[in-house]
């Protein structure tokens, strides 16, 4: 019976960093700014490749740097849900490794759910690439760090947000 509690304590995340992550969080910069952001990430991998494949290798990363200028997070015992104003949303227990998710555009990717004390990872896997979002509640701040990556590209493409915890 020890064993059955132990098993399903380390299969929760503790207790505080589901209160730090349930909230509404507004990111610090503006939409715009938040779209230069990851337009300068998108804009930077290519240059890498030849001339002649660069603005090819654009428009195919382009419609991963997605961003949320507002994010609904609800945490449980059980479940991590996120929600972006945008009507993008996911959700997935906390245990159970790694689970198939339909992505907007149709194809099926792994996804993967972990965390620490005070970091909650969320990464999807596809045949090309894939993207890990790092969630890192500080206080009344969210840090949340964003990586593409493929075997394709020289190195992963990254950015950054804050946001802040709406009152």
């Amino acid at each position: 019976m020890l064993l059955i509690w132990t098993a399903l304590a380390l299969a929760t995340p503790p207790t505080e960093l589901i209160q730090a992550a349930s909230s509404q969080w507004t990111c610090e910069q503006s939409p715009e700014e938040m779209q230069r952001v990851v337009d300068a990430a998108v804009e930077r991998v290519p240059d890498a490749f030849p001339y002649v494949v660069r603005g090819f290798a654009r428009g195919k990363l382009t419609p991963s740097a997605t961003y949320c200028p507002h994010l609904k997070i609800d945490a449980s015992r059980s479940d991590w849900s996120s929600a972006c104003t945008d009507g993008t949303s996911y959700s997935r227990p906390w245990e159970g490794g790694t689970q198939a998710y339909l992505t907007t555009e149709g194809t099926t990717v792994d996804s993967t759910l972990s965390y620490d004390a005070t970091t909650v990872t969320l990464k999807f896997q596809g045949e090309e690439g894939g993207r890990t979002t790092d969630y890192r509640f500080e206080g009344d701040k969210m840090v949340m760090n964003v990586a593409i990556h493929s075997d394709k590209l020289p190195a992963p493409f990254t950015w950054q947000f804050t946001y802040n915890r709406k009152p």
